[in-house]
């Protein structure tokens, strides 16, 4: 089987470790809480350039238990694709590092970058943006997309696909 999983908020805990960085390079003491979409909130709209000026990508701690998950699922002879969109080639060398302290064996050839994930054909697809899955499953009608829960997306639901955790991915995988 080939699964397609986003890192940012679905591997690995993006924006509680950004707002903490934020908070301690400007002073200030902004919550997880203040983020109601995946809009930049009102009160700076350069959050994202703590990624692009520092290296808080190589700080964020793992997802849950994506890791077990990842390092079963390619032991199980699964394709395990990361398909992630980042925003200069600098994050993406440290996305690739990120992914090698993790799991160390991961083949970073199965590591994509890419803004129009829904190209990208797969079984199972896992993001935390609902507007990706939609374009995805339109693109793969046979397949199955998970929304993973996330701050940004607390307002939504996905048709009863929306998860915590990636054990329901594997929960669906041995019981469909």
């Amino acid at each position: 089987m080939r699964i397609l999983l986003d890192m940012d908020e679905v591997i690995e805990e993006l924006v509680p470790t950004l707002i903490s960085k934020y908070n301690q390079i400007h002073g200030t003491h902004h919550k997880i809480s203040e983020i109601q979409h995946w809009e930049v909130p009102k009160w700076d709209p350069e959050l994202w350039t703590v990624i692009e000026d520092t290296d808080v990508i190589l700080e964020l701690p793992p997802k849950g238990n994506s890791i077990y998950y990842i390092e079963k699922w390619i032991e199980e002879g699964h394709e395990v694709y990361i398909i992630t969109n980042t925003v200069d080639t600098r994050s993406q060398e440290l996305k690739q590092r990120w992914i090698k302290k993790h799991i160390p064996y991961f083949d970073l050839n199965k590591m994509i970058f890419i803004k129009d994930k829904h190209i990208i054909k797969g079984d199972i697809f896992v993001d935390d943006c609902i507007r990706n899955l939609l374009k995805w499953e339109k693109e793969n009608p046979e397949g199955c997309a998970f929304l993973m829960r996330a701050q940004h997306n607390l307002d939504k639901d996905y048709d009863g696909r929306l998860i915590t955790s990636l054990k329901y991915v594997d929960d669906y995988i041995y019981n469909r």
